[in-house]
């Protein structure tokens, strides 16, 4: 873990900005990732973030999108060769102007913030993307092998979840099976935009953390809002109408297969992701309290995993 004292040095080398001030940023589920709020002197404030996963196409795809003028997308600050990162030892640095709203996670979104969600999501997947940034973006391949082999050992240890589990690995399996047969137009995809990645103001949302962007049919991106989950997006209809209206977009319009697929993919990632925190010893004992409280809810009647396995019935059924 790096230094507040070395990362100040490091922007104000690379970015040619100096900080007074550098504070943690305590939320985020990325163990790769270190983001703190850096305020100099003036009272002007900026998102710095130290990472050591992933890749830096997530800068490049908000440097494009906000260069072009998308809505709510914080554009990266450019570091002095060039690019909107820099090289440390301690990971990849960037930074960016700080956002005064709050985590949509922590409030209650209003029905116009659903609303311009879905006018800055219909703008990122409308987005044209260059030869040059598709070079760098990994593109939708249906990937589902490992999340697969990981989650059946849950499924045969939990036996309360285990028919629920079980639907959604055969659920993954089958409907890519299915759709590796078929062609479908890819976009722009953020990949995560639930509410812990928007930030709201206003009327305005901005949606951060491009860490997992990817050329991906947009269900990759509307599952969230369709999936029930409060925490995902809007998840009852007065909400749902408000994001539509915004997106330009109603359920006929969108690939319940693909919506499925998603869903459960999804749900493998959270639940092996998280049970592999909730056990692993290393970990601090309240951060592998809060991963098992996590594992319990994705496990729960109204859970992720449940209303997945729901999905994946329905369309193997239709």
């Amino acid at each position: 873990m790096s230094s507040e004292g070395e990362v100040v040095g490091w922007v104000a080398h690379d970015f040619g900005l100096r900080l007074s001030s550098l504070v943690a940023v305590p939320h985020g589920a990325d163990r790769q990732a270190q983001v703190w709020r850096g305020t100099c002197d003036d009272g002007s404030s900026f998102a710095v973030k130290l990472s050591t996963g992933g890749s830096a196409a997530g800068l490049l795809v908000t440097q494009h999108l906000a260069g072009t003028g998308v809505p709510g997308v914080p554009e990266p600050l450019t570091a002095t060769d060039g690019r909107p990162w820099s090289e440390r030892p301690g990971g990849r640095l960037s930074v960016m102007t700080w956002i005064a709203g709050d985590r949509a996670a922590d409030v209650d979104p209003t029905l116009a913030q659903w609303t311009d969600l879905g006018r800055v999501l219909a703008a990122v997947h409308a987005a044209p993307v260059p030869a040059e940034l598709a070079a760098v973006l990994r593109s939708e391949d249906l990937w589902h092998g490992e999340l697969v082999d990981d989650a059946r050992p849950l499924a045969e240890q939990w036996p309360a979840a285990a028919q629920a589990l079980a639907t959604v690995i055969d659920g993954v399996v089958q409907q890519a099976d299915r759709l590796s047969r078929r062609t479908f137009r890819l976009v722009l995809c953020h990949a995560d935009p639930h509410r812990g990645n928007l930030l709201v103001r206003g009327d305005q949302v901005w949606l951060i953390d491009w860490d997992d962007a990817v050329l991906a049919p947009r269900e990759c991106d509307l599952m969230f809002g369709r999936v029930g989950l409060p925490f995902f997006g809007p998840a009852d209809t007065e909400q749902r109408t408000a994001f539509d209206a915004g997106y330009g977009i109603t359920d006929a319009a969108l690939d319940p297969e693909l919506l499925a697929f998603y869903a459960c993919r999804r749900a493998l990632e959270d639940i092996t992701d998280w049970t592999r925190q909730a056990l692993d010893v290393r970990l601090p004992a309240r951060d592998r309290e809060q991963a098992l409280a996590i594992v319990r809810d994705l496990l729960s009647p109204s859970g992720l995993v449940g209303l997945a396995a729901e999905r994946a019935v329905q369309v193997s059924a239709g």
